[in-house]
């Protein structure tokens, strides 16, 4: 469909990873509003990385979205570092 100016407007698809600290079922902050932006982009494949307590990678499927779990190796302060 063309818009006035001759522009054709068309819908762009995007896969778009979003990275935080943790993600559901671990609760917090940062972690509530990156579930909330995730699951409330119905247009756009999405994706999220995150830490994982183990020391472990894992994948997972949250609410039919993939979550990528970093392993963890030693803690510092209150952000995991990974060796």
């Amino acid at each position: 469909m063309n818009n006035k100016k001759g522009f054709c407007k068309r819908r762009v698809f995007m896969r778009i990873f979003h990275i935080s600290k943790y993600y559901y079922p671990y609760i917090g902050g940062v972690e509530n509003i990156c579930k909330y932006i995730v699951e409330g982009d119905t247009e756009h494949e999405t994706a999220v990385v995150c830490f994982n307590e183990e020391n472990k990678d894992v994948i997972d499927e949250v609410n039919g979205h993939k979550v990528y779990r970093v392993a963890t190796a030693r803690q510092t302060a209150s952000a995991e570092r990974r060796l």
